[in-house]
């Protein structure tokens, strides 16, 4: 620490007067705010050094008299003795110079000196007298309290003291305010209540809990925003602590955003299997396009949790699409939405008609925010992403897969490659339903012309008959049984 100067010097002449001395002359009120008391002459040799301790001394006076301060082995030097020399030819006072000794127990003391110069009466410079203070605690409390700072902003991980009861910051890293990207005066300014945006009765509940928790502490998960709005999961580990006789909450706070983003993208993705599974077993039980499209619908909701989800058909009579199956919440306003694959009309122009045309997956991630869905927003304002998926018979488009999630980030790439691959099976269902039926039908066309074939057989008043290459008979027709007297099976 630098010592304060003075500007006004006196002269340096000689004088056989010495300068008073310690004894008598010390009174109680320097003993009230030093722990030594020392003279020095105008040759900076200490010709007085008194311990106003009263217990045993922790430095020796037997050290410094008739020595200099630079001149006293036990004195390592805290500063430039350069400059110190420099200020003691000016005269100057000082005020707080900080200098470390070495006692004869090898206990290192921080000393802190403030003197003055002494003149006699006709102004010659006679020396210096001052005081000295051991601040050998209150250094090492304050080496402390910096190691700490460091520490705190060193870390990785934001960290605030907080005062339960009047519910401030006591202090906190500069880890935090990047984190929230708020200066410390606006920090200290918000205190825990706006930064948290929590009520006061709420946060002082959690508080109490964590006193009472003990030294285990509470970790609790949040999302938190920052000054620029942008939310991110923060895991905030409160711990308590006992300073000054009153509790201080520590809080460590970690951003676990990806992690949770991670842990909900595999929720997801559980729940989209769970959903392809159910929609495979619907595939095999299904007896109509009809009941496979409701199944699929229940599927998308009961096992991918998606609020709600559709199947659309277009009309073969115009461009609008009509619902064939839904489930989940607000299915009748679903079906009151009008959606129409033609991009000449506005209602052409959102996610089904682009899929329906383009015949690839279209997405919405922003549901309420997208000028593509605006048209439908009043309908399904809890909706906050949507996907829109085409199903295919053979190689034309012939429907579309609609998927509402009220979560923004429900549809990412790979999810919506799960979603493909659902379209991907129903659209195989579909092709063997409409391969079934062209084969039923040309069984039935089959049978009714054997019918008919027989008709005119039966009506022929002549016999007839068929053989095959071996001889056999193969088809007769009654005129002939009865040429023979044989029955059919005969």
């Amino acid at each position: 620490m630098r010592p304060t100067h003075h500007t006004n010097l006196k002269n340096t002449r000689g004088s056989n007067r010495a300068p008073q001395v310690c004894g008598e002359s010390v009174n109680g009120f320097i003993e009230l705010v030093a722990d030594f008391y020392w003279e020095q002459d105008e040759n900076y040799r200490f010709t007085a050094f008194k311990s106003l301790y009263s217990k045993t001394p922790r430095i020796d006076s037997k050290d410094f008299i008739g020595k200099t301060f630079w001149g006293s082995k036990p004195i390592v030097e805290s500063g430039n003795w350069n400059s110190y020399k420099a200020e003691l030819e000016a005269r100057q006072p000082f005020r707080d110079l900080l200098y470390t000794y070495v006692n004869a127990r090898n206990e290192s003391r921080v000393i802190s000196c403030s003197k003055q110069p002494v003149f006699d009466v006709d102004e010659y410079f006679k020396g210096y007298r001052g005081i000295a203070i051991d601040i050998t605690e209150r250094y090492c409390r304050e080496e402390e309290l910096l190691r700490f700072r460091a520490a705190m902003d060193t870390s990785g991980d934001p960290v605030y003291l907080v005062d339960p009861v009047t519910m401030r910051f006591l202090d906190f890293n500069e880890t935090a305010c990047r984190q929230v990207g708020y200066s410390r005066e606006e920090m200290f300014e918000l205190g825990p209540l706006g930064l948290l945006q929590m009520d006061p009765a709420e946060l002082r509940r959690e508080y109490d809990a964590v006193i009472a928790k003990g030294d285990e502490g509470l970790t609790t998960e949040v999302l938190g925003r920052g000054k620029d709005g942008r939310g991110a999961w923060v895991e905030i580990n409160r711990r308590r602590l006992r300073v000054g006789g009153r509790w201080v909450i520590v809080t460590s706070s970690r951003d676990i955003t990806a992690r949770r983003r991670a842990e909900q993208t595999a929720i997801r993705f559980g729940r989209m299997y769970a959903a392809i599974s159910a929609t495979n077993e619907a595939i095999m039980r299904a007896q109509s396009p009809e009941a496979l499209y409701q199944q699929v619908c229940d599927a998308a909701v009961q096992g991918a949790k998606f609020i709600a989800a559709a199947v659309l058909i277009p009309d073969p009579e115009n461009a609008w699409m009509r619902f064939e199956a839904a489930a989940g919440k607000g299915v009748e306003r679903l079906r009151e939405l009008r959606v129409s694959v033609d991009e000449a009309r506005p209602e052409g122009q959102g996610l089904v008609g682009i899929a329906f045309r383009t015949r690839k997956a279209c997405v919405s991630k922003d549901f309420l925010n997208d000028k593509r869905t605006q048209l439908w927003r009043e309908q399904v304002k809890e909706v906050a992403a949507s996907a829109a998926v085409p199903l295919f018979k053979g190689s034309r488009t012939c429907g579309i897969l609609l998927f509402f999630s009220e979560e923004k980030r429900a549809f990412d790439d790979e999810i919506v490659a799960l979603l493909e691959r659902m379209a991907q099976n129903i659209s195989f269902a579909l092709d063997n339903f409409e391969r079934d039926t062209e084969r039923k039908s040309a069984e039935q066309a089959l049978r009714e012309s054997e019918k008919k074939h027989r008709a005119i057989l039966e009506s022929m008043a002549e016999p007839y008959y068929q053989v095959d290459l071996k001889g056999n008979l193969v088809l007769i027709n009654t005129a002939f049984c009865r040429l023979l007297s044989y029955s059919e099976h005969e």
